[in-house]
């Protein structure tokens, strides 16, 4: 497949994209690469090669979820700027 300028301009009116001159020969050019690159890659051998799902191994650092410490409502509410009888009051940061 050849990258040339008809397409790029052709993608690009698709894309809702305007390029200027310069922009569209760096472009074909740099598209051309790549296509060149994926043809490269599409030619390698790799009947005998495993899916790859990750680049490296799995690892899972889960632990358990275990309550160290628990604060009693009287002990929070304590420590509390703006409360009533049982709950933080917090300023409103949403408006409708």
């Amino acid at each position: 497949m050849d990258m040339n300028r008809e397409t790029i301009l052709h993608l690009a009116a698709l894309s809702k994209l305007t390029f200027s001159a310069a922009e569209l020969v760096l472009l074909e050019k740099d598209l051309n690469n790549m296509v060149a690159f994926v043809q490269q890659l599409q030619a390698v051998d790799t009947t005998n090669v495993a899916p790859l799902v990750h680049m490296s191994k799995p690892l899972n650092f889960l632990r358990a979820d275990n309550v160290l410490q628990q604060n009693s409502r009287e002990a929070v509410l304590q420590n509390a700027q703006n409360k009533n009888e049982a709950y933080i009051k917090v300023p409103k940061v949403i408006n409708k």
